[in-house]
């Protein structure tokens, strides 16, 4: 008998990997994986926008109107939204 068919007949409690993990990963541990998480998903964002050529450009474009001056403060953007409805 293998010790599967074994578990089975017995009905022997075999741990997740969920429960063998909540046992040795801390809170502080925790924290630190959710942290690290959300830097990958902050780096997989940054390299999206990276390989979208479009996007780059009108960062640049962007940028050259800063550059020219061509901005509005957030007043008169809003001002502008609220005539323009």
């Amino acid at each position: 008998m293998n010790i599967v068919t074994h578990c089975l007949i017995n009905t022997i409690e075999v741990p997740t990997m969920t429960t063998i993990l909540e046992q040795i990963i801390t809170e502080k541990d925790r924290q630190k994986l959710k942290e690290l998480r959300n830097l990958l998903e902050e780096i997989i964002e940054t390299i999206d926008i990276i390989l979208d050529k479009e996007a780059i450009r009108k960062i640049r474009e962007a940028e050259q109107d800063i550059k020219q001056g061509r901005t509005k403060t957030w007043n008169q953007f809003i001002k502008e939204l609220k005539t323009s409805s």
